[in-house]
């Protein structure tokens, strides 16, 4: 079943491959550089099934983790899934799901097709596509990555 995908991210060609992979799996897909130009958008009554946003942007401009919560304020239905540098998965905790970098644009898509099948949960929550023991064993994998030399 399609997703309305909304992508936030300020790298032209994370955006472009992304979009390309989503559009190719039939999802309808829209794109914006800058989180604030996204929020307008993200505030209609437009339909969306799935956020993916990364948590830091450059200087001057907002971060995806206030992007994603004044989404969730007005859509908590919709699904988050942050691209993010390892070091900073400990911020995407209650938000949404994560993608550590490097990213697989396929991991990406499947992980899209996954979340777009989660129904919403009454309240306005949604299922995990992962349990917390399946998170909590994956953030120490990556802790654990991190310490190596």
């Amino acid at each position: 079943m399609p997703a309305n995908v909304i992508i936030v991210h300020d790298d032209p060609i994370f955006i472009t491959a992304v979009a390309v992979e989503l559009r190719l799996a039939d999802h309808h897909v829209v794109t914006f550089g800058d989180p604030l130009e996204a929020l307008p958008v993200l505030e209609t009554e437009q339909p969306f099934d799935v956020l993916i946003t990364r948590i830091r942007f450059a200087p001057g401009r907002s971060n995806g983790i206030a992007l994603a919560q004044m989404t969730r304020l007005k859509r908590p239905e919709i699904k988050v899934l942050f691209t993010v540098a390892p070091e900073n998965i400990e911020y995407t905790e209650g938000l949404g799901e994560f993608l550590a970098a490097p990213i697989d644009i396929r991991e990406l898509a499947a992980m899209v097709n996954k979340l777009s099948r989660l129904p919403a949960l009454p309240g306005g929550g949604r299922q995990r596509a992962e349990t917390p023991p399946q998170r909590a064993q994956r953030l120490k994998a990556v802790r654990c990555r991190r310490r190596l030399p």
